[in-house]
């Protein structure tokens, strides 16, 4: 029979043993991609990026040696785009005349978005303004990623690389969408978002917009966008700006009432696209496409990582803790 000293010693063991696994389990983190990255303290009360809003995350592709798309399970086909080295892992590495592509017979679950926040990481060199007669690699605005609507050119969200007067530091990402919501007569919009500092440099963009404000924001590296810094019929913007459905007279607006985009419309999203223009892709995306190769759009030569896709607006305390993990490993 084991005296009471000696149950008490088992006792105290049992429970320094169990208090330690407790705070093992409790204080846990995800393992860092990059080998010696010191773990984040918990930005935003999360662990991981993948923790973040998790329940709207629609669409996430690590691009880790692949193109498959790990929410939905689309699987892309590749046209020759290739990974290289990105903030997490791999990275998908563009190239002139390479792209891939999903299709499929019924809408794609994005098709449903009515706001959305799409987050990423970009690293590329500058895009040349030299526009020639004909169609030459290098030169224009790069295609980088949409969700095609098959019936429209410009639908229904897509991403690209505009140039800017070929300046070795910045870098000008348009967000296009559009809506075809019943009383949307602006129903093309490209807010365009100027990113000093970052030509081949790897940065992370997030563009969220919110129907329920119909405001549009930009954050680069985690933060709002700075001093004049996103494009609109209506001036540069700081960061923000309100997208209206019609012309809104002003800023401030001066029709009544004031014409908002409110909650967005897709339609006829059979297709996703990464790495150029729908209508560059082969076979082309939607009908009554223009021919490949136009003089002022050129394939995405840079690289992308860890493209994720919500439908919800993600506020900023979010979007701050997204570029903290992810620059982190986890």
């Amino acid at each position: 029979m084991k005296s009471k000293k000696m149950r008490l010693a088992v006792s105290s063991g049992f429970a320094l043993l169990l208090a330690g696994a407790m705070f093992a389990s409790c204080s846990k983190k995800s393992t860092p991609s990059t080998p010696g990255t010191p773990p984040p303290t918990n930005p935003g009360g999360y662990d991981s990026a993948n923790q973040i809003q998790a329940s709207a995350l629609v669409a996430y592709f690590p691009f880790n040696g692949n193109i498959t798309e790990t929410k939905q399970g689309y699987s892309f086909t590749n046209s020759g785009m290739t990974f290289a080295t990105g903030v997490k892992g791999q990275a998908l590495q563009g190239a002139d005349g390479k792209f891939a592509t999903y299709t499929q017979t019924t809408p794609l679950g994005l098709q449903s978005l009515q706001s959305f926040t799409i987050a990423f990481w970009i690293n590329s060199g500058v895009v040349d303004t030299t526009i020639s007669p004909t169609y030459t690699p290098g030169h224009g605005a790069q295609g980088i990623f949409w969700l095609v609507d098959t019936a429209q050119q410009w639908g229904n969200l897509g991403l690209d690389l505009e140039p800017y007067g070929n300046n070795p530091d910045t870098l000008q990402i348009k967000c296009s969408f559009r809506s075809n919501a019943t009383g949307v007569v602006w129903n093309g919009w490209g807010p365009i978002i100027k990113i000093p500092g970052a030509v081949n440099t790897w940065t992370h963009v997030t563009f969220t917009y919110n129907g329920a404000s119909s405001t549009l924001t930009g954050y680069v590296n985690g933060v709002q966008a700075g001093s004049n810094s996103l494009s609109g019929p209506y001036g540069p913007f700081n960061g923000s700006e309100t997208v209206y459905a019609n012309d809104p007279g002003g800023n401030p607006p001066t029709t009544n009432p004031v014409p908002y985009m409110g909650n967005l419309l897709f339609e006829n999203a059979f297709s996703l696209e990464f790495g150029t223009w729908p209508w560059d892709t082969t076979p082309q995306l939607f009908t009554k496409a223009p021919a490949r190769g136009n003089n002022w759009e050129d394939d995405f030569a840079g690289q992308l990582d860890e493209f994720r896709i919500y439908n919800v607006a993600l506020n900023s305390t979010d979007v701050n803790s997204l570029y903290i993990l992810e620059k982190a490993g986890f």
